[in-house]
């Protein structure tokens, strides 16, 4: 098509260009720190005693979930590179979209569809409820599919701004499908999660501290959703939306990590409320 392959004219574009690039310069100064503490909570669950009782799929689950976000944040730091210092004295090259650009979003739909499948699993074990496992995973899988579609037609386009102005609505629909699974999906654990408190002191309290892990893990990630889909939408120009796309894929690794937590709080309580019934 045409408009993936004209170029705007520089002049039209320099100060939405030079905006672009401070928020990428932002977004992976904060996404190489939310890697660190991943990276310390992956040492940290290998020396644990419980990592040493799981099964192998959790074993590896963690392993998988260590070089997924290795491999997203060296595509982050490859993009910023590239355009803060290989083109940055060519703006006919800045404007371009370069191959880690979709990788960085794709990446970034893997890690969303490992969380979101840990945490409907924690629904269906929780509730029983098929109906609700069954939306749930519905919602995940059609996140993945709108973000992994949304990422394949973006490479196709040689100017990051020809392709924000064609996409914009193909975008804005990945991001409220990423804010709906996440909200869905917490509101369910927080509602089954309230519904086993007892009038005993001690279960409720580990309910409690359930439903505050539940809240924080998954509303974080719909709450960066949010911000993305605002500024895309009030700012489509200058870019912020690549500061939230860098980091929120960091909050999907480290949630799934304190995601794990939440299960295994959840079988401390089952067993405790099978104790003092």
């Amino acid at each position: 098509m045409a408009s993936s392959t004209e170029n705007p004219p520089i002049s039209s574009t320099a100060g939405s260009l030079w905006g672009t690039l401070g928020v990428t310069f932002l977004g992976v100064c904060i996404s190489s720190m939310l890697y660190g503490v991943m990276c310390l909570q992956a040492f940290h669950y290998y020396r644990s005693a419980r990592a040493k009782s799981d099964g192998r799929v959790l074993y590896v689950l963690v392993a998988a979930l260590f070089g997924l976000d290795s491999a997203h944040q060296i595509v982050v730091i490859h993009a910023v590179y590239n355009y803060l210092v290989l083109d940055f004295a060519n703006p006919s090259k800045v404007t371009g979209i370069i191959w880690s650009l979709p990788a960085e979003i794709i990446l970034g739909a893997i890690l969303a569809l490992v969380l979101n499948g840990f945490l409907t699993f924690r629904v269906w074990k929780l509730s029983r409820r098929v109906d609700f496992t069954a939306i749930a995973s519905s919602l995940s899988l059609g996140n993945f599919g709108t973000t992994l579609s949304f990422a394949i037609r973006g490479s196709q386009y040689n100017n990051i701004f020809a392709a924000e102005t064609d996409l914009r609505r193909h975008g804005i629909t990945a991001f409220f499908l990423s804010v709906a699974v996440e909200v869905m999906i917490s509101s369910t654990l927080v509602y089954y999660l309230y519904s086993r408190r007892t009038g005993l002191q001690r279960s409720n309290d580990i309910v409690t501290k359930l439903i505050i892990l539940t809240v924080t893990t998954g509303m974080l990630t719909a709450l960066c959703h949010v911000a993305e889909a605002v500024s895309y939408v009030a700012e489509p120009d200058q870019f912020y939306v690549l500061f939230f796309n860098f980091v929120v894929g960091k909050l999907y690794a480290n949630s799934l990590l304190s995601s794990y937590a939440l299960a295994s709080f959840i079988e401390i309580y089952i067993k405790l409320d099978m104790l003092l019934a």
